[in-house]
């Protein structure tokens, strides 16, 4: 049969195959205000993306692919000047990423399939908020994200990942 490519290909099919998923996902947040002008937090969190199934896959390993799961780390200040007309709030985060899922392209169908890869995404954050008169806010921000593949080698076209930043973060 030809599939949505337009090229011909042999259809494998596969009998009773399921995902689904239970989680737990907690988050922790301490904060401590030094007067009314200033604050240091920190949080934890954890994040999840649900498994699911490669329709077009044709073997049964690369059917399935996994829950991706991250805990979140934020540490951050947030600060007020001049009476609240200036703030300035900075954070820096982490997130190691467990079976991030990422959209792989098979070389023999070109069907984009999903696969599973850990991952590390680490950053940092500034926001500066200036409000020289009421009605006016004059707002500048800069955020530097560093996010790369640990191990990963795409299991649909061999490909060698590792070290390679993450598409789309």
């Amino acid at each position: 049969i030809s599939d949505f490519t337009g090229f011909e290909r042999t259809v494998t099919t596969f009998d009773n195959i399921e995902q689904d998923d239970d989680i737990l996902l907690p988050r922790f947040v301490a904060q401590y205000r030094f007067n009314n002008s200033a604050m240091v937090y920190g949080l934890i969190a954890r994040g999840y993306k649900p498994a699911g199934v490669n329709y077009f896959a044709d073997i049964e390993e690369l059917l399935t692919f996994d829950t991706e799961t991250s805990t979140n780390y934020e540490i951050g200040v947030k600060t007020s000047f001049l009476k609240n007309r200036l703030k300035l709030n900075l954070a820096a985060f982490y997130s190691p990423v467990n079976n991030f899922q990422i959209n792989a392209i098979d070389v023999n169908t070109f069907a984009r399939q999903v696969a599973n890869v850990d991952a590390d995404i680490a950053g940092v954050e500034v926001e500066l908020r200036a409000t020289p008169f009421e009605g006016f806010d004059a707002i500048a921000g800069f955020g530097y994200v560093e996010a790369t593949f640990d191990d990963f080698s795409n299991p649909f076209g061999g490909e060698e990942l590792e070290g390679n930043n993450l598409p789309y973060v």
